[in-house]
């Protein structure tokens, strides 16, 4: 039986490259008009900081779990940790800012909905 539990290591220590790459770019941010444009919500940006450095944690302490109990996780378990650790915090870099996207969607009042043109 093959123990994919270092795959987890892997993807954590990837996470965590992001997450300092992340982490000038919020610096860069802050000075800089390039990055302003490229990245126009500093929250979404700060929540994805964030987002894969509880990612990091999270598979590093997954990793130890499965060491320190001499469990082999199955690799459909090690696969969907690491895609969603990678792919959970891109929707905050996704998301456009969060004025554009407000206004942007059609507002519904309570009475369209139950039919209240008769």
């Amino acid at each position: 039986m093959h123990n994919f539990a270092s795959v987890l290591v892997v993807v954590g220590s990837l996470c965590l490259l992001i997450t300092l790459v992340l982490a000038w770019c919020l610096v860069g941010v802050r000075s800089s008009a390039l990055m302003k444009k490229l990245f126009p919500n500093y929250q979404n940006l700060l929540k994805a900081h964030i987002d894969y450095l509880l990612m990091t944690g999270l598979l590093m302490i997954f990793f130890l779990l499965f060491t320190h109990f001499r469990v082999s996780p199955p690799v459909v378990v090690v696969c969907a940790m690491s895609i969603g650790s990678f792919m959970n915090p891109v929707g905050f870099i996704a998301l456009p800012s969060s004025r554009r996207f407000a206004s942007s969607r059609p507002v519904h009042s309570a009475s369209s909905w139950r039919g209240a043109s008769h």
